[in-house]
């Protein structure tokens, strides 16, 4: 998806200085939200070069994390897990990243709603397709480590330290994890320079994390929503055509947890129960 890139207050006043004639600019503002609004951009990915307007001291009140680092190499890949982790957000961003840029990337046009009458999936299915794609299930909290550059230099990722309370599937494992987020939010040399792609974790609260282990890594990223645990769990599903038991919230949190656990288990190398044939191929393509 092409950026759009826009300028910054002191451009726009150089352009009225030099009597450089403005009505281009209005007619181009006028157009890209006339494309907006008929869902063409999405997703959206919209730059603004604000450089040294965006001080990094007032982000502090909105912003529930910002790292700090001195320097633009310190945002690069160093290991070969960095690296690793790094690749895996090549996907993101369309432009080399600068000290001072915003950029958002938006999550795209939801899906449209189900047709009258069509069939709500069966909840078995539901879980089996969600655990299946996992690769561990823990609830645990998050706390946020440090931000870096994709390898491309077009994106930012946050590394979070995930603390485990209760393990899921598998049963045993580390008692913390690296949890790899697409965007984030940097103090460079007391610039501010964001990317912004979803909503931030909500750290210090436990969740439950479905994970998919990042190849080449110890890391792990988000393989479905970070889901707190309380009566309206079932609303972390956003734009998701729900089974009936989650849409009605008949299903309690520790009853989804404990069903999880043993779809996980049944997905574990392709042995026991394989309820439907997309958790087959969820499995295959896990392995």
């Amino acid at each position: 998806m092409p950026s759009i890139t826009l300028p910054r207050s002191g451009e726009t006043d150089e352009r009225r200085r030099s009597g450089a004639p403005q009505r281009h600019w209005t007619r181009f503002l006028g157009g890209l939200a006339a494309i907006a609004a008929a869902g063409f951009l999405a997703p959206a990915v919209l730059a603004a070069q604000s450089g040294e307007s965006r001080p990094a001291d007032s982000a502090a009140t909105r912003l529930p994390f910002v790292d700090q680092v001195a320097y633009w190499e310190q945002l690069r890949p160093r290991s070969a897990e960095d690296k690793a982790n790094a690749e895996y957000f090549d996907y993101a961003g369309g432009f080399r990243f600068r000290r001072g840029v915003w950029i958002s990337r938006g999550p795209g046009t939801p899906p449209p709603p189900p047709l009258p009458g069509t069939p709500r999936p069966l909840y078995d299915e539901f879980v089996s397709r969600l655990a299946c794609r996992s690769s561990q299930i823990i609830v645990g909290t998050a706390k946020p480590r440090r931000v870096r550059l994709n390898r491309r230099e077009t994106f930012l990722y946050t590394e979070y330290q995930l603390q485990t309370q209760k393990r899921i599937y598998p049963s045993t494992g580390r008692p913390s994890i690296a949890l790899l987020t697409s965007g984030g939010s940097v103090d460079v040399g007391g610039v501010l320079t964001e990317a912004v792609e979803g909503p931030f974790l909500e750290a210090g609260t436990p969740h439950l994390y479905i994970l998919r282990a990042v190849p080449r890594s110890g890391a792990f990223v988000l393989a479905g929503p970070a889901i707190k645990p309380g009566e309206r769990w079932p609303d972390a599903f956003q734009h998701t055509y729900l089974p009936d038991e989650l849409a009605s919230k008949t299903v309690t949190f520790d009853r989804f947890v404990e069903d999880l656990r043993r779809a996980a288990v049944g997905c574990e190398g392709g042995r026991g129960h394989q309820p439907n044939r997309l958790a087959e191929t969820s499995d295959r393509d896990r392995r």
